[in-house]
């Protein structure tokens, strides 16, 4: 079985003083006992998700950058698979995948966070006028 982490687990994982902080490692730890070793999976939009949210007014992270560090901290604490629910074009993985620019080169705060994940992917579409 494959758990596809919704943004507000990955949230609760990552941050203490979130209110589900203690389910979420709870559900974990009760999972990795169940299963041994559990499929933990994220994909862009939950990826991104965590990176506006954290980085956003909620003020768990301080900017982008944290909050992209704080994405690979519980990836390196549990590991993951990425589900690519995008083409290969259009896929664009936040703070896990070399690329030639990070998403701290093409935006700075929260709300800018969604063109990190679009503007890469708009190349590959010509545009119709």
């Amino acid at each position: 079985m494959i758990c596809l982490l919704d943004v507000n687990v990955l949230l609760a994982l990552r941050y203490v003083p979130h209110t589900l902080h203690a389910r979420a490692m709870t559900w974990l730890s009760e999972l990795t006992t169940a299963e041994k070793s559990p499929r933990l999976a994220t994909c862009s939009s939950t990826e991104l998700g965590f990176i506006r949210i954290a980085s956003g007014p909620a003020g768990w992270a301080q900017d982008v950058n944290v909050a992209i560090k704080d994405l690979q901290k519980i990836m390196d604490e549990w590991p993951m698979s990425f589900l690519n629910t995008m083409s290969p074009v259009t896929s664009y993985r936040i703070g896990c995948v070399s690329r030639s620019k990070s998403p701290t080169d093409i935006c700075c705060n929260s709300p800018q966070s969604t063109v990190a994940f679009l503007l890469p992917s708009t190349a590959a579409f010509p545009v119709r006028h």
